[in-house]
């Protein structure tokens, strides 16, 4: 069984997220800032982690930072309506963050990306899959956006 966190502020967007992912296979749980889900992560073993950028407190880039440094075998999944593309982008390049999706997201896509960020997570470093690539999850298709340097 699978371990997975939701950070958001938004209690709507929680239940939302929490009841499109529900499955036998994940155990999931929600908090609604960054500062309870780094506590949370001092308690439990996660295997993939998603939150929003804009919080009250931290930013979403920000608590993956610490997350990343931590815990780094922990999948990090970024959501967001607002984003600063060139702050995601930087989060991107710098392995922060392994996937970016745009509010509001496509479920079956997010299903989708869910699955194959914990496949990669058991898969391990050593992996010899495609790296992670930029993507947009809100698009209706599987169109992935590699980052490129242009747009920095």
């Amino acid at each position: 069984m699978y371990s997975i966190l939701i950070v958001d502020d938004d209690k709507l967007v929680l239940k939302s997220l929490a009841r499109m992912l529900r499955s036998p296979d994940y155990e999931i749980e929600c908090v609604c800032g960054t500062s309870e889900a780094l506590s949370q992560c001092m308690e439990k073993e996660y295997h993939l982690i998603i939150a929003d950028q804009r919080m009250p407190v931290m930013l979403g880039t920000d608590m993956f930072s610490e997350i990343k440094a931590n815990y780094p075998n922990v999948r990090r999944i970024l959501i967001s309506a607002y984003a600063d593309f060139d702050s995601v982008t930087d989060a991107f390049n710098t392995g922060i963050i392994h996937k970016f999706v745009v509010k509001p997201w496509s479920n079956v896509l997010l299903k989708k990306l869910v699955k194959e960020q914990l496949q990669r997570r058991d898969d391990g470093p050593g992996s010899t899959e495609a790296p992670d690539q930029l993507d947009y999850g809100n698009t209706g298709n599987s169109e992935l956006y590699p980052v490129s340097p242009s747009w920095t």
